[in-house]
């Protein structure tokens, strides 16, 4: 209840936070050949990245992300039989240093994928 009575005390910078994290994890795959953001800005808590073009298995990045950099993603086959093995999805409600754990390591693990 007290959240919600301070909302207008910490909204503001929460969404602005939410921002330059998106834009921090827009520009890390951008620099990715064959991966794109199909919603951005997103409204969610979360983007889905498509790496369908990317030539690079969701699974594997998602454990590398993880095992080699401590960053959580998740790979689309949890959600999805049809589509998971074309998307991963990152969160951007993280704390700054966690995004920009991510922005760093997304292009090194998807280049060493890529094969």
């Amino acid at each position: 209840l007290a959240a919600l009575q301070t909302k207008k005390e910490w909204l503001p910078e929460v969404r602005r936070a939410c921002a330059r994290n998106q834009e921090m994890i827009r520009a890390a795959v951008k620099k990715v050949d064959g991966s794109s953001l199909p919603v951005y800005p997103s409204k969610a808590n979360m983007f889905v990245i498509d790496l369908s073009e990317a030539g690079v298995d969701p699974e594997r990045a998602e454990e590398r992300l993880l095992l080699d950099h401590l960053v959580h993603t998740r790979a689309g086959s949890y959600l999805s039989k049809k589509h998971g093995a074309e998307f991963l999805r990152v969160s951007f409600t993280v704390s700054e240093a966690d995004c920009q754990r991510f922005a760093q390591a997304f292009p090194i693990v998807m280049e060493s994928l890529a094969k």
